[in-house]
């Protein structure tokens, strides 16, 4: 097969012996044993060369797609470090505090020579970190995306208001006009929650209040937990709390679009190593049972 390859791509019988080091003859036995096994002419005669023959051009299809699956099960037998020993993993809080530990645990149990660094930050810093090269894998929000970077999708988090118990006395739903005298706590803006939140707003065609601005999820949900302030968060974020009585979710007049998550990271294109390590933390998340 790969000798009919290198012919079809060279177009000579000759030009194919040359790039495989094998002499002429070899590649002559090799495609008559070809040809005999399928009972059929791969080539015509062209000139100094050859060209494929109708039943040969099929034959190429098929063939090109078997290189392509021994090519993949080679690297897939050979899976080992994916990373070199070393993982710059980085996250948005959303997923850290949630399956982030057992993405990690899956890696290493998976990888036992493997080590993890990890970054948590907004999306948009972990982008640029992974433009710097400083970063191999992230799982981000929505980011402007960079053309060094390959990104995809992998599901998207559910998003509520959120804020104390019975503050809008058991209203059905929401409006803006019944937040503007609460403290609307959110991730700096370029963050994907802000842009929820403003975007909320504007769809209501309301002002937007003055948003009170946090850098870390953590706290924004122990300050809506004890009543100081209501905000829009993933609900895997705030489950617990949500479960326990703590915090309720309130129901916009507007429904609020989810949180998209993806996974990114550094190109070159991924080899099978990357992809497989790729998928095994992407199974963790979904099994996690946070995406939407």
């Amino acid at each position: 097969m790969e000798a009919f390859i290198w012919i079809c791509k060279l177009g000579t019988f000759r030009a194919a012996a040359d790039h495989l080091s094998v002499t002429q003859p070899t590649i002559s036995l090799r495609i008559s044993e070809l040809e005999t096994a399928l009972g059929i002419s791969l080539f015509e005669k062209s000139g100094r060369g050859v060209t494929l023959s109708a039943e040969g051009a099929l034959v190429r299809r098929y063939v090109e797609h078997g290189i392509g699956l021994l090519d993949q099960m080679d690297g897939m037998l050979h899976l080992e470090q994916p990373f070199d020993g070393l993982l710059r993993l980085g996250s948005i809080d959303a997923l850290a505090m949630t399956c982030l530990p057992e993405v990690v645990g899956m890696l290493e149990a998976s990888y036992p020579d493997l080590r993890v660094n990890l970054t948590i930050a907004t999306s948009t810093d972990l982008v640029d970190l992974l433009d710097q090269k400083n970063l191999d894998i992230a799982f981000l929000g929505e980011p402007a995306r960079k053309e060094s970077c390959w990104f995809e999708l992998i599901g998207s988090l559910e998003t509520a208001w959120v804020g104390g118990v019975g503050k809008f006395d058991q209203k059905a739903t929401i409006a803006p006009e019944d937040l503007y005298r609460e403290r609307v706590l959110t991730l700096q803006s370029p963050s994907r929650l802000h842009q929820i939140i403003d975007d909320w707003f504007a769809n209501e065609k309301a002002p937007s209040p003055t948003l009170s601005v946090c850098n870390d999820i953590s706290l924004i949900t122990r300050f809506v937990a004890k009543g100081l302030a209501v905000s829009v968060l993933p609900v895997c974020v705030v489950r617990q709390e949500l479960e326990s009585g703590l915090i309720e979710s309130y129901v916009p007049t507007l429904p609020l679009p989810a949180l998209p998550l993806y996974v990114a990271g550094q190109p070159p294109a991924r080899d099978a190593r990357v992809v497989e390590a790729v998928r095994k933390m992407s199974d963790v998340i979904a099994a996690a049972g946070i995406l939407a």
